[in-house]
């Protein structure tokens, strides 16, 4: 049976209905033809026969495709069937595997144009395609002089089916599946091997064939609406008639033998309508056959003649049914018995479905059949196993592995015979009548391809029609999967195929399912989903639990994060601990403070070129703490990334009113994330999202950290850097799955690894003067994000922007400045008021580019100096303020004097200003809000295991470095 799947309604515009649109817009069909059917469309080596001219049937020359439609509401009534359409395929429109013999198989092909009229599209319109596909005619085929297809200018096989229009999402669809509309008719005729006596022959010039009382082209029912196409249902019926079909090797036209003209004769494609004759033997369709059987020893002739009526058979009733059925194969095998006592002819009738793949085993006398119409061997594994059953009678069948060319026996160092399991010595072995063999193969990598040749013998030499089953060399091969600790989608191609020995490539089926270490069947883990596909096994892998996962507090709802003391507060940086839905108003940075307006936050009391006020937004300056009161209409928000995949919903972050809604799933974990809010297109504000237990407002939660830098003495540090996670461990898990080709029983296991991970401690990274943070790094390596604006997991940044606009800053949260000194110029971007460069511990403003949460700031520059005895950079360890040894980091005490708590700087991976790229690993560098020494540049705190630089006055501002806010003053 063959599929004509999504038949499709092309249109360029909505409205389908409109009649101007549908008609010039036409269907799309799209063709797809079921394994079975392709190999006997394109594949004559099946038949019996040397020949190329044996089973010409299966090479296309054109397609006429004929449509009819009804309404659904008429699908009892008949004559509401009306013709809509159709359309013509010439050789060259259609696919390569109906163009020649042996070409490259192809499974789909679309015919695009197809007219139709809107009457067809109305909604649940049934659909009926007519294919009549134009057959290439052997020798023995039936030709067009014959009246056979009365009614057609075509000769064909065609096809019909039935399918429902819908639509979906404005595009017209129809499933039809098509049948054929024929049954064939093969004639073979024969000496039969137990003949008396054994010595007789047939003249082929006396052969001659007919078949009377086939159906007319025309059925018995039909809408009259064009007489030369009609919509043939599988219910029609077909009316008996006295219509003739003569085939003889005296009609100017002689039949065709294989190898031997003596041993007999094969018609192989007769066509035949269907004809409902039930059990009236009166108008059954009846095939006459006459020969001229002779003894070349005794001299002795005789004319022979058969007439059998085509019938089965009922066993039920015990009565003949002579229904001729559609989509069916009608194997008549004549055998010339003897030609003492005035001779006889017997005849076996098979009939079978024509889509039948395997051919009973139970074969009739004198024929050999086999169960697969194509084998396979994969070097080295294994190979198709296929049973081949001789007919009764006294002479055996030679069963021989030919070479690709057919020229001679294949020889055995490229591939093997196997009888039984034994092997065939010389690669052959004879079948003896009314027996049954298992045959299989070897075959080392130098195979090439071979033809098993099948055939009956007389006197030890060929004597009958040659089978030829084509024996291909099958590949296969399966790849592992894998995916890191945070899950995701793997695939693995599956090379499953066969190169055939006529030069073609035909795919090879195959299953997979789930096993243990042993190889035995088990279930498919929880964390793993497989999907199968041609050429591909793939699925999806859950991601791996955190064996160190945050404990989280009760989920929350609606909860405001700028009002956590009642009053209103608003940052650049907000803390969740819990599931839940929260909200933020939509302000800039810290711009409203204790419920009020927080001007000093965006403008400066300094002045002088290197101070900037009042402070820039994404399009100008701000003169307002909400964002919709500067003259900009926000029109969306987004998630950009987050560090744990699934964490916050990216379909829950939306504008609510003057505020930005998210949600935070089950599958919080200590994180971060950036949300933005977008004036058309263009981001207009961003804020950091830190999913952490720790709670910097709690009254452990930060230290009091001396220095030694007037006038301001001592600040509240916190205790963890902005964005800190903790390490993280994922164990590593795997799942094996066993991929076996059908053909061959080869199996090969697919390994899907889940690799272990272990994610160290980091924190996110800042640029001086920027708000937004960047992800931390694992290693050299970014740590993984997740979302539109992810970082890859590569050492590179995804984006970088080379530019010295605040105001581009804001728009490009997620992209790296590379251009070293950044704005390079304004002092007072994290400090509102400085004005100074020098290492100082004056009184910070923060402002709205300040990237901590509520209630903290940046620390001044000399906030670091009690780091040391001296105050300044040492190399001397002794002068380190510093409890312990290296802790991949320092435990700097908090007092100057070396006494009392200690505050836990870890070793952090800073980002290249050039690139954004980790680098100095084991080394810790974080920002203060002080500008640096020179134009461009920024003062921060540096240390590792050997040096530590409380004054560390002129970095590039590009560098990515930590956070370690202090409490407001």
């Amino acid at each position: 049976m063959l599929a004509l799947t999504a038949l499709t309604v092309v249109s360029c515009a909505k409205d389908l209905g409109a009649p101007e649109i549908v008609e010039r817009a036409g269907l799309t069909i799209s063709l797809t033809v079921p394994q079975s059917v392709e190999r006997e469309m394109r594949n004559p080596r099946t038949y019996a026969g040397t020949e190329p001219g044996y089973g010409q049937e299966s090479v296309i020359n054109s397609l006429y495709i004929v449509f009819y439609s009804r309404s659904k509401e008429a699908l009892g009534a008949r004559a509401d069937w009306k013709e809509v359409a159709t359309k013509t395929l010439e050789k060259e429109d259609l696919p390569s595997f109906t163009g020649t013999t042996g070409g490259n198989p192809t499974s789909t092909f679309t015919v695009e144009g197809i007219p139709v009229t809107p009457s067809a599209l109305d909604g649940g319109t049934e659909l009926r395609a007519v294919i009549y596909a134009n057959y290439n005619q052997n020798p023995d085929a039936i030709t067009a002089e014959s009246d056979l297809w009365k009614g057609s200018t075509l000769n064909p096989l065609f096809f019909t089916g039935t399918g429902v229009f819908g639509k979906v999402n404005d595009t017209w669809t129809a499933n039809v599946n098509l049948t054929r509309q024929v049954a064939k008719l093969r004639i073979k005729a024969g000496i039969h091997p137990d003949a008396v006596p054994s010595t007789l022959e047939i003249d082929p010039r006396s052969i001659s064939v007919t078949v009377e009382k086939m159906a007319s082209a025309s059925p018995t029912t039909d809408d009259g609406n064009n007489p030369d196409h009609k919509d043939y249902d599988p219910g029609d019926t077909f009316a008996g008639m006295e219509q003739t079909i003569v085939r003889s090797t005296t009609s100017g036209t002689p039949l065709r033998m294989e190898e031997n003209w003596a041993s007999g004769m094969k018609i192989d494609s007769l066509y035949m309508h269907p004809h409902d004759a039930s059990t009236d033997k009166e108008k059954a369709t009846v095939v006459k056959i006459s020969m001229k059987v002779s003894d070349p020893v005794s001299a002795e002739s005789k004319t022979l003649t058969l007439e059998y009526p085509l019938g089965k058979l009922n066993a039920e009733t015990g009565q003949m049914d002579y229904t001729i059925k559609r989509n069916t194969i009608y194997t008549l095998d004549v055998q010339v018995q003897s030609i003492e006592s005035g001779g006889s002819l017997n005849a076996n009738l098979e009939i079978h479905d024509w889509d039948d793949a395997v051919i009973d085993i139970d074969a009739p006398w004198g024929e050999a059949v086999t169960s697969h119409s194509a084998l396979y061997v994969l070097p080295g594994e294994g190979s198709t196993v296929m049973t081949v059953a001789a007919g009764g009678g006294t002479e055996p069948f030679s069963v021989t592995l030919m070479k690709p060319d057919r020229s001679g026996t294949l020889d055995a160092s490229l591939a093997s015979l196997y009888r039984d399991g034994s092997f065939a010595a010389g690669n052959t072995f004879l079948l003896e009548p009314s027996s049954k063999a298992e045959v299989q193969f070897t075959a080392t990598e130098q195979f090439a391809g071979a033809w098993l040749k099948i055939v009956k013998t007389k006197g030890g030499q060929p004597a009958g029609l040659a089978r030829y089953i084509p024996v291909g060399k099958a590949e296969f091969s399966a790849a592992n999967g894998s995916a890191t600790y945070a899950g995701g989608d793997f695939a693995s191609q599956i090379v499953c195929r066969a190169a055939m020995p006529d030069g073609t490539t035909e795919p090879l089926e195959w299953t997979a399912e789930t096993v243990d270490a042993g190889g035995a069947s088990a279930p498919v883990p929880d964390w793993l989903t497989i999907q199968t596909s041609t050429g591909n096994l793939s699925g999806s892998v859950a991601a791996q639990e955190n064996s160190h996962r945050m404990q989280t507090e009760a989920a929350v709802v609606n909860y405001d994060l700028s009002t956590r003391d009642g009053l209103m507060n608003t940052a650049n940086c907000y803390l969740v601990h819990a599931p839940g839905t929260y909200s933020l108003p939509l302000v800039y940075g810290n711009a409203i403070k204790d419920g009020a307006t927080n001007a000093a936050a965006y403008t400066s009391t300094a002045s002088g070129t290197n101070i900037l006020n009042p402070f820039f937004n994404h399009s100008g300056t701000i003169t307002n703490p909400y964002i919709s009161d500067n003259g900009i209409t926000l029109t969306d928000a987004k998630l950009l990334w987050q560090d744990v995949n699934g964490m916050i919903e990216e379909s829950s972050v939306q504008l609510s009113g003057n505020r930005l809604a998210f949600r935070v799933t089950d599958k919080i974990d200590y994180g971060n994330a950036v949300l933005a809010v977008f004036a058309g297109n263009t981001i207009a504000w961003s804020w950091h999202i830190w999913a952490t237990d720790y709670d910097p407002y709690a009254a452990d939660a930060t230290k009091t950290v001396q220095n030694r830098t007037s006038p301001n003495t001592q600040f509240d540090f916190m205790t963890q850097s902005l964005g800190w996670c903790p390490e993280k461990e994922y164990a590593a898990r795997e799942a094996r799955v066993k991929v076996t080709q059908s053909e061959t029983g080869a199996t090969r296991i697919i390994t899907v690894q889940q690799d272990y991970a272990l994610i160290s401690a980091n924190s996110t990274c800042y640029q001086w003067g920027r708000k937004d943070p960047f992800p931390g790094s694992n290693g050299n390596v970014n740590k993984p994000t997740y979302g539109p604006n992810a970082w890859s997991s590569i050492t590179g940044a995804p984006r970088q922007i080379s530019t010295t606009s605040i105001q581009m800053y804001i728009k490009n949260p997620s992209a790296f400045c590379i251009i070293s000194g950044m704005d390079g110029q304004y002092y007072n971007l994290w400090s509102a008021n400085s004005n100074v460069t020098s290492i100082n511990t004056n009184q910070v403003v923060k402002t709205v580019y300040d990237p901590s949460p509520a209630g903290f700031c940046l620390p001044p520059s000399g906030a670091f100096t009690g780091f040391t005895t001296t105050g300044n950079v040492t190399s001397t360890v002794t002068d380190f303020n510093v409890s312990g040894a290296w802790d991949n980091g320092w435990h700097f005490y908090c007092n100057t004097d070396g006494t009392g708590e200690t505050i836990y700087f870890p070793a952090s991976r800073p980002r290249y200003y050039t690139m954004g790229t980790p680098f100095a690993v084991g080394n810790y560098y974080c920002w203060s809000a002080g500008s640096g020494s020179d134009n461009g540049t920024g003062s921060s705190m540096y240390c590792n295991q050997t040096r530590v630089d409380t004054q560390a006055n002129a970095f590039h501002r590009s560098y990515g470095f930590s956070v370690r806010p202090v409490k407001e003053q």
